[in-house]
């Protein structure tokens, strides 16, 4: 009873997964000469009577990451630490992409980074990963915000809605989702690198 009681108070989100009381009082009171004790539950059905079950997450928009933001600490900073798990994919060449180093970024003193560039002629298939987007992305209304509300744009890239039906996912477990839709971020004006706009060992690395 006093470990339940303290269960109780300190932990009570543990009541609706912990252990049956024969369970419990077994781990607890193991050994030849544990004392006969009454280990019934006395709190347990009242303590968890209005607890329901875990309600499933509905995913709305998913977001393509293929370059930077394709690392989980890349995207996991970006979106103040309300990262969730991706999905490892292949946007595929019927989509009409292809990634190329041709986003000039002004950071660091300036470089060169992947970005995806519409190419009907010379699409290729491209890696990446597919993540829910964070809570505060969408709108009230649940909709993608507006351009100038978009806290994932990056000055110089455009946001792109890409169908579901283009995309491989790499795992067979993971699906996705029915009634989804999905974005990502590619530059607005393509440029190849440039001596003052080169491309990073670090950046190739990524």
């Amino acid at each position: 009873r006093v470990i339940d009681g303290l269960l109780r108070s300190e932990l009570p989100s543990s009541l609706a997964c912990r252990c049956l009381p024969a369970e419990y009082s077994s781990h607890y009171l193991a050994g030849p000469k544990r004392p006969i004790i009454d280990v019934t539950y006395e709190a347990y059905e009242h303590a968890t009577r209005d607890v329901g079950q875990a309600s499933t997450r509905h995913v709305k928009h998913l977001i393509f990451s293929y370059s930077f933001r394709i690392r989980e600490s890349e995207w996991n900073e970006k979106t103040e630490g309300q990262c969730m798990s991706g999905m490892p994919c292949r946007l595929l060449e019927l989509a009409g992409y292809r990634r190329s180093f041709c986003f000039r970024s002004v950071e660091q003193g300036g470089f060169t980074a992947p970005g995806l560039i519409e190419d009907r002629e010379g699409a290729r298939d491209v890696n990446g990963i597919l993540r829910p987007a964070p809570p505060f992305w969408a709108g009230s209304d649940g909709k993608a915000p507006a351009r100038s509300e978009d806290s994932l744009l990056v000055s110089g890239t455009r946001r792109v809605e890409l169908l579901p039906s283009n995309f491989v996912v790499l795992n067979d477990w993971m699906i996705i989702p029915c009634n989804v839709q999905v974005w990502t971020y590619i530059p607005h004006e393509p440029q190849p690198p440039t001596f003052r706009f080169p491309i990073f060992q670090s950046v190739v690395d990524k």
